[in-house]
């Protein structure tokens, strides 16, 4: 769950919590929970029991682009790996 969205839920459970509050609580849950909560991005918070899936499904997508990489010809290959080192 995104930084922005937990607090906006939180916001939206109690008017009384004051936005200021809400962050200052929530903005280290990975290391106040270690054990519960990781960060894989900045402003992103995941449950661990999902952590291994989610190695899973990186490892699958990166199987699917290696197929779809070896179809392209070498021009393709060069446009998407600027546009993704430009994005990246």
């Amino acid at each position: 769950m995104r930084f922005s969205e937990l607090q906006r839920k939180v916001k939206e459970s109690d008017d009384a919590f004051k936005l200021n509050t809400i962050s200052g609580t929530i903005w280290n849950f990975d290391t106040r929970f270690p054990n519960d909560v990781y960060k894989p991005s900045k402003g992103l918070f995941r449950l661990k029991k999902f952590k291994e899936s989610e190695v899973a499904e990186v490892a699958d997508s990166t199987t699917v682009l290696l197929k779809v990489l070896s179809f392209l010809s070498p021009q393709s290959r060069r446009r998407i790996s600027t546009s993704r080192s430009r994005n990246g």
